[in-house]
């Protein structure tokens, strides 16, 4: 059913020139399919004269539909040759395949290198369904196939090479641009491509009574080209890493290091070196410094759940190198490497490990009691250097529980949000400390001035997640939205705080039903409301007076959009605009509506390849464009943000959703006859968009 109103709105749309060219081009065959996810159908329709195919998106469900050709009408040629081959794919099935893009269209392209040398030339192929190959001479947008991006990049590449051979640089952009999917003989013969470099090394081998270095090519190489590396039968692009030029001219030659250059070469040239290629020491005779004496190093960190002890056994003074928990030895600067001293090691490692029972190389996490015990009573008999600095007093525990402590004031459309932790010494904790240790199951938390504290766990267990809740949905000021009204009146009584009058007022009156202000229709609507109309627009003013949102829920054809007008008009102060979301297909419907009975307020209709957004007070446009220009639509703050047939995003993982839940707007509002089509989940969707945080 979805399919056939997908059908017939984009063939009114397009009328009838448009679906008599889109027609032909699906019987053609010049539609392709590329995805589908239950959702939205992507498909691409190749045109003559132009090399890449336009992509078009469909959504059945809406029904909706876009395209990248930005030509004028409701629905392009494009869109309705997809609409027409989806159709005709799925006459016999409800899930019929699609063809698909990566396939050829009528031929496909191949790339034939030939090799003189070192030398690569290129040349480009047609290979019909029939196995015919020929050369493929002039433009890609003239022929009688479907090109992906890669090709025609390609193509300006050989178009701006000069004939014959190609250059390096050339040979290596072509692979990179042409990627794994290609096509490709080399000299007949079928390869693949793997844009993945080959890297030339550098190889340090002895020279006595010194070392030479030199630039090689990497073993597995079966032939090399300029600018690329046959392996197997992969053809990869060359690189020399990092290495500029003269570096590579002087490394071909070699560099030779004598022997009283060997401290340089293995402190400063080879680590600068590494940073640009990768080096092979083929050498047993490469020394490395002086040996030093080993000792440990203790490092400590202050982390939020108490403090991190890391021994480490290190050289030099201050270290030049430390040995790693895995054995080996690690730089810690440019100098040289130390020889090791494997008996030293050993003894310095047990005498500390025999003091202090902490194993050297590993790090240690102690809690809260451990480290104020570790700092100030073992930690003193270690001899050796110790990196950062911690503060003892943070780590002393105090008996007493921190007490919750919450205050709440009326703000600019919402609640002030205040809460502390307090200490009965004085002290306070941070509500967001408290929260995170109570989630992470730890039973103390820092004081703000020093030092460590229980939870207060049983009103945690109690509030805990309810709390957290408000302290997310509070804003850069501490407020918090109106819709929080009932979670704050309950957190409030239950720490004996007292609650402001107007938000108990709110809550009383949201938990009753009672007692809308009986106000008349405002100047500037143009139509008599029924009373129950009335009520509706009463309602609708409430809300805004009370910075909330809500849904609107009557039947079809009770008069939901002159209810939702008379609010857009209320609400109509200098400066103020509005954005309506609704179908394609009553976008028409709005904009006669406002005309209708709210001839004082300006409409823009953001819709077709012309949009633009303006100053108008109203702004209509549809689910499609709201997933395609969402980043404009959320740069401006709208007074209202209304969506229609708000059923529309009632999966609230879907791309319009999500679009939708970024709109910013200080009032929302759903309308729609139908709320729940299948799953009362559905619903939250709605929440999530008129009242984010509520459910």
């Amino acid at each position: 059913m979805a399919l056939e109103g997908l059908f017939a709105a984009v063939r009114e749309g397009a009328g009838p020139r448009a679906w008599e060219a889109a027609v032909k081009l699906a019987r053609d065959g010049a539609v392709v399919g590329v995805s589908d996810d239950g959702e939205e159908v992507v498909l691409q329709v190749k045109m003559g004269g132009r090399a890449v195919p336009f992509e078009v998106h469909l959504w059945p469900d809406d029904p909706d539909w876009g395209c990248e050709c930005g030509l004028p009408g409701a629905a392009c040629v494009h869109v309705a040759a997809s609409t027409i081959a989806l159709a005709t794919l799925r006459a016999n099935g409800p899930v019929a395949a699609l063809p698909v893009a990566s396939k050829t269209y009528r031929v496909s392209i191949e790339y034939d290198l030939t090799s003189e040398g070192e030398a690569l030339t290129v040349r480009r192929m047609l290979r019909r369904p029939t196995g015919e190959r020929t050369v493929l001479g002039g433009a890609l947008a003239q022929k009688d196939v479907i090109a992906g991006p890669a090709d025609a990049s390609a193509e300006t590449l050989l178009v701006r090479s000069p004939p014959g051979a190609l250059s390096g640089e050339a040979v290596r952009r072509l692979i990179a641009l042409l990627g794994k999917d290609a096509t490709v003989l080399l000299d007949g013969a079928p390869i693949a491509l793997d844009p993945t470099p080959v890297l030339f090394r550098v190889r340090v081998t002895d020279d006595k009574p010194g070392f030479k270095l030199g630039l090689y090519r990497p073993a597995g190489i079966d032939r090399l080209f300029r600018g690329a590396a046959l392996v197997g039968n992969v053809l990869h692009p060359t690189s020399h890493g990092e290495l500029n030029a003269d570096q590579r001219k002087m490394l071909v030659q070699g560099v030779r290091f004598g022997e009283d250059e060997v401290a340089a070469l293995v402190g400063d040239y080879l680590p600068r070196l590494r940073e640009k290629a990768p080096v092979d020491i083929e050498t047993t005779r490469l020394p490395t410094a002086s040996a030093l004496t080993p000792r440990v190093v203790v490092h400590l960190t202050e982390k939020p759940a108490g403090l991190e002890v890391r021994p480490e056994l290190v050289y030099g003074d201050p270290p030049i190198a430390r040995v790693t928990s895995g054995g080996g030895i690690e730089r810690m600067s440019d100098a040289v490497i130390p020889a090791r001293n494997l008996g030293a090691e050993m003894g310095v490692r047990s005498a500390w490990e025999d003091r202090f029972g902490m194993s050297v190389g590993f790090r240690h996490h102690l809690g809260p009691s451990e480290a104020a015990q570790f700092l100030q009573q073992r930690l003193p008999l270690h001899d050796g250097p110790v990196i950062g600095k911690v503060d003892p007093d943070r780590f002393r525990v105090v008996s007493a529980a921190v007490v919750p402590k919450l205050a709440v004031a009326e703000a600019s459309g919402g609640w002030s949000l205040d809460v502390s932790f307090d200490h009965e010494g004085g002290s306070r904790a941070d509500p967001t400390a408290v929260l995170e240790a109570w989630r992470t199951g730890r039973s103390l938390v820092p004081l703000l001035d020093g030092g460590w504290a229980p939870l207060p766990a049983d009103w945690l267990r109690e509030h805990g997640a309810m709390l957290r809740e408000l302290l997310e949905a509070r804003d850069g000021t501490g407020r918090v939205d109106r819709n929080a009204t009932a979670a704050l009146v309950e957190l409030l009584d239950e720490t004996q705080a007292e609650v402001p009058l107007d938000l108990r007022r709110l809550q009383e009156f949201l938990a009753g039903g009672q007692g809308l202000p009986d106000l008349p229709p405002p100047e500037g609507l143009v139509a008599e409301l029924r009373p129950y109309q009335r009520i509706g627009w009463q309602w609708l003013r409430f809300l805004r007076e009370m910075s909330l949102s809500g849904i609107l829920a009557d039947d079809m054809g009770l008069g939901k959009t002159v209810m939702a007008l008379a609010a857009l008009i209320d609400a109509s102060t200098p400066g103020a605009q509005h954005l309506v979301v609704a179908p394609t297909s009553v976008l028409t419907n709005w904009q006669n509506e406002a005309a209708r009975f709210a001839p004082g307020l300006s409409v823009n209709l953001y819709h077709g390849p012309q949009r633009k957004l303006n100053d108008a007070q109203i702004t209509l446009t549809s689910y499609a464009l709201l997933r395609l220009d969402a980043e404009q639509l959320r740069a401006k703050t709208w007074t209202y943000a209304i969506l229609d047939e708000a059923q529309t995003i009632k999966n609230p993982q879907s791309q319009t959703a999500r679009s939708a839940f970024a709109l910013r707007a200080k009032h929302r509002l759903c309308l729609t006859g139908t709320p729940v089509e299948n799953r009362l989940e559905e619903l939250w969707s709605l929440f999530r968009f008129c009242l984010p945080g509520l459910l």
